[in-house]
């Protein structure tokens, strides 16, 4: 009797043995497939961002010779305009003297004409007393809404609704130079600045670059400014602002994580936060939207990234 009982266990020990061990051989090998399909797919991934990389390096090189032919060509206009002042200059010798209104009231009538004409009102105001510019300000005639009408009907569908600087300003834009928000190596241009069509939403001016890159990726000070901005914007997401003196600022748009405060001063290169796709962003084929929009301003008017970037 008790050996039978004996033998009884010694089969039921066996049993569960024989279980465990099947198990435990089901999750080895379950679990050696599993890694075995990861790999494959983090391997195609990787080969497709090294792809991805090359065609970026490609469109980079494509972009640079243009701008440096843009460059050069501006450079020889450039003579000719003063080789042209020049010849004017020793015509201007020849010319009898012209007196020139300097009356206080006929200045800042011109003025304040030629800062609403490239609406530097901001700038050219901080020449004169505020109550002058204001009553100046009021004595312009209110536009008519019909004129306002007309107006935007003659303007094209893709004309910016707030000012640019052109391109042969753009061009003389010399003085300040700021780096690459992001490593080169970690992103790829996938929007440039101008007019662009976005699905269901038609033709928009771009007022600055996108930046697509893995969401966390670091985000630098272009140049060293104080942080104007730092909040979260409908459109923009979590956005910030820097001003770097009076005449520049840069936007750091769609951010996932921002890591500076309004007031705080930031220096070339450090990181103020995390690229992310926050706000309203658009993507293709259901892909990851992260990237960073990054625009310029040059006395509060927008200008291409590229031309400023070093």
């Amino acid at each position: 009797m008790v050996q039978k009982i004996v033998s009884a266990l010694f089969k039921e020990r066996v049993r569960r043995l024989h279980l465990f061990t099947g198990i435990l051989l089901f999750l080895v090998v379950g679990g050696g497939l599993f890694l075995i399909t990861q790999y494959y797919y983090f391997r195609r991934v990787t080969m497709e961002l090294l792809e991805l990389k090359e065609e970026y390096r490609v469109y980079t090189l494509a972009v640079k010779k243009l701008l440096d032919q843009k460059a050069a060509e501006n450079g020889t206009d450039e003579k000719k305009k003063i080789g042209s002042l020049s010849d004017e200059n020793q015509e201007a010798d020849e010319r009898p003297f012209l007196t020139v209104n300097r009356d206080s009231e006929y200045l800042l009538t011109n003025a304040v004409r030629f800062a609403r004409k490239y609406e530097l009102e901001s700038s050219v105001a901080q020449m004169f007393e505020a109550q002058e510019w204001k009553q100046e300000g009021r004595a312009r005639k209110p536009v008519s809404r019909k004129k306002m009408r007309r107006r935007g009907q003659r303007r094209a569908t893709v004309q910016p609704k707030r000012p640019i600087v052109t391109a042969q300003e753009a061009a003389l834009v010399g003085d300040f130079h700021f780096s690459w928000p992001i490593d080169r190596s970690q992103f790829w241009l996938s929007s440039l600045f101008g007019p662009r069509k976005i699905k269901h939403r038609g033709w928009k001016f771009h007022y600055g670059i996108d930046m697509a890159a893995v969401r966390g990726t670091a985000v630098y000070a272009a140049a060293t400014g104080i942080v104007l901005e730092s909040h979260f914007h409908k459109g923009y997401g979590n956005c910030i602002i820097v001003a770097h003196n009076k005449k520049y600022k840069t936007r750091y748009a769609h951010l996932d994580k921002r890591k500076v405060k309004v007031g705080q001063k930031v220096e070339r290169g450090q990181v103020i936060g995390t690229v992310g796709a926050t706000g309203a962003v658009f993507s293709k084929y259901g892909r990851d939207a992260s990237h960073l929009h990054f625009e310029v301003y040059v006395f509060e008017r927008h200008v291409n990234p590229l031309t400023v970037l070093a």
